[in-house]
């Protein structure tokens, strides 16, 4: 899949932080730097999970300009639930 970003900033580094399903940090990915007056970006294709193991549950990607995870991270930010699902 590719993200797309827009509204973080030109020039700005946006990242992705992975929360697991009871909202612990597995993972912060940085994505690329913010390009063109509104700070968009798009990435090329990669993996959702960059990672093996994925649990069952709602996890949580928040997407921000702080190479660390906060929870409660100045603006400009987005946070958006992904449920995943075993069969």
């Amino acid at each position: 899949m590719r993200f797309s970003a827009r509204g973080f900033g030109r020039g700005r580094p946006i990242y992705v932080h992975y929360l697991a399903p009871g909202r612990h940090l597995v993972r912060t990915i940085g994505l690329g730097f913010g390009q063109a007056r509104c700070g968009s970006l798009t990435t090329s294709p990669r993996r959702l999970f960059p990672f093996r193991t994925v649990r069952s549950g709602t996890w949580r990607l928040q997407f921000d300009t702080q190479g660390g995870y906060h929870r409660s991270p100045r603006a400009p930010f987005v946070v958006l639930a992904v449920p995943v699902i075993r069969q």
